[in-house]
């Protein structure tokens, strides 16, 4: 008896919550915060600042500039492949609750 595609999202959604929790619970535990910047006011322009500040200083450091690179266009691979694989999926008649599935499997 297939389930509905509302109760695989819902089902999809709380095991994704679970897993996100449960990996969690080690960093709050075991990780303490030693380095920190005192709020300052202006918050969001003194961040844009610091931001220009590190794209500036960026050219001194080459190998983090190529992994950045490097990532943005992995990621964006990635995620390119799940959209393309869900809708190749789906033409070949897969149902959006096995499509989900799917997906559950692979990203475990």
């Amino acid at each position: 008896m297939p389930i509905s595609v509302t109760a695989a999202s819902q089902i999809a959604f709380f095991l994704t919550a679970l897993w996100w929790g449960v990996f969690t619970l080690p960093m709050l535990r075991n990780v303490r915060q030693k380095h920190y910047r005192n709020r300052e006011p202006r918050i969001v322009a003194n961040s844009f600042k610091r931001l220009i500040e590190t794209l500036k200083q960026i050219k001194h450091h080459r190998a983090i500039f190529l992994f950045l690179l490097a990532y943005f266009f992995y990621i964006d691979g990635v995620g390119t492949i799940i959209t393309m694989s869900t809708a190749y999926g789906a033409d070949l008649g897969i149902e959006a609750t096995d499509l989900l599935v799917i997906l559950f499997v692979t990203q475990v």
